[in-house]
């Protein structure tokens, strides 16, 4: 009876240990790795109005042409700009950390050289930071005279957007330890102006008065009445005068019938 029990207890344990064996282990999810400290290599493309979040070292510019009516940017006071005559290519175009206190800086320019087509790419900056303001003249090719003078706030500390149009350039791209390198925002495709004509530009089709369009509001109600209604009886009559009267019975009779009268 003994060597029976034993017998079945090893069975038992011999299918068990079976049973587990076929049994696959449960697939662990794979570990999140830690994600890297330092910013984006890369970013195309990005969305116009992508804002600048540190400062930054390289600033590219699209050469538009525009005046200083065509700025389309945020900085309020920060922003100056002045002209003196018409963009006429080639132009020779000079950016550089803005004066301090009417001192000029010492500092090397950013950029110095001809631009002799519009939608041309200007590369400011290198490896340094870029100062606080920076300053952008446009003169002409033999610098004989000044055509536009602009000064913005570049550090990026204020509002400092992807497509921020000063004057005769366009911020098309910017790099930063935060954001890394960003470009795009590139189009050519014209800003509005922030001072628009007071004639459209589109003309609109006379309305054909043999078949006008329908009205888009309801008739109007007509004039309320001056004397409002008197106060309604709580309980309302079982069967109202099919002709009442104009004017109101002086005295109403306390005990009406039931039946209206004829």
């Amino acid at each position: 009876m003994k060597l029976r029990t034993a017998t079945v207890q090893l069975a038992c344990l011999v299918w068990f240990l079976l049973l587990n064996s076929n049994v696959a282990e449960p697939t662990k999810k794979p570990s999140k790795g830690s994600p890297g400290k330092g910013p984006p290599t890369q970013v195309v493309e990005p969305v116009c109005g992508l804002i600048c979040e540190g400062g930054s070292t390289q600033m590219e510019f699209m050469f538009t042409g525009g005046s200083c009516a065509d700025s389309v940017q945020s900085q309020g006071d920060l922003f100056l700009c002045s002209e003196q005559g018409i963009i006429t290519y080639p132009v020779h175009v000079i950016m550089k950390p803005a004066s301090k206190k009417n001192k000029e800086d010492n500092g090397s320019s950013y950029f110095d050289g001809l631009v002799h087509n519009q939608n041309e790419i200007l590369v400011a900056g290198n490896t340094d930071k870029i100062a606080a303001n920076m300053e952008i003249k446009i003169w002409k090719e033999n610098k004989s005279k000044l055509l536009q003078d602009i000064t913005f706030h570049s550090s990026c500390s204020k509002n400092l957007f992807l497509g921020d149009t000063f004057g005769a350039v366009k911020l098309v791209g910017f790099t930063n330890q935060i954001q890394g390198v960003v470009t795009g925002c590139n189009s050519t495709t014209p800003i509005p102006s922030p001072s628009p004509s007071v004639s459209p530009s589109i003309s609109l089709s006379p309305v054909n008065p043999k078949n006008p369009s329908p009205p888009t509001t309801r008739r109007p109600t007509r004039k309320p009445t001056r004397r409002p209604t008197r106060n309604p009886t709580a309980i309302p009559s079982s069967a109202p005068t099919l002709s009442p009267t104009l004017r109101p019975t002086s005295v109403p009779s306390l005990n009406p019938t039931s039946n209206p009268t004829s």
